[in-house]
């Protein structure tokens, strides 16, 4: 192996001369980078915490922008204005909610007779499945499955 030349100092031409101080190096280089990403991603999912709920308040915020322009043209102070908007936005979406719920309910013995037809398809699916899977096993997730939806408890 060549020397370096004489004008490096002692640090320069360990560093250069070792190949162990080379892979220190190297080693270093790629944890500050694995270092940077994972900062990097962290940050990223603490700010879409903030920047969804950011981004539903400014869209929430420009749907009701018309009705409270309006009553504020109308003589209601922004204040008044804004919360009564609130309060109209909230019912439309209560009014809504209580239809789909509505709707559900109507249309629940429907829904359990295609879920437990959809059920016997899947079993049917997974049995000619390439996995391990018999009919023991599939009987005993399917009872699992419907003491746990008729009692209405979930494990953590």
């Amino acid at each position: 192996m060549a020397e370096p030349a004489d004008d490096l100092d002692g640090r320069e031409r360990i560093h250069w001369t070792h190949s162990l101080t080379r892979a220190g190096e190297r080693a270093r280089s790629i944890l500050y980078i694995l270092v940077l990403v994972a900062v990097l991603v962290f940050g990223l999912l603490q700010i879409t915490v903030v920047v969804v709920p950011v981004f539903l308040a400014l869209i929430l915020a420009a749907a009701i922008s018309p009705l409270v322009n309006w009553l504020r043209h109308h003589g209601w102070s922004a204040g008044l204005a804004t919360g009564a908007a609130f309060v109209a936005l909230l019912v439309v979406f209560g009014g809504m909610l209580v239809g789909v719920i509505a709707t559900i309910r109507a249309e629940w013995g429907s829904l359990v007779d295609k879920a437990g037809e959809r059920t016997g398809d899947l079993w049917t699916t997974l049995k000619k499945s390439p996995l391990p899977i018999d009919n023991s096993t599939l009987k005993k997730a399917q009872s699992s499955l419907s003491s746990m939806m008729s009692s209405g408890e979930t494990q953590d």
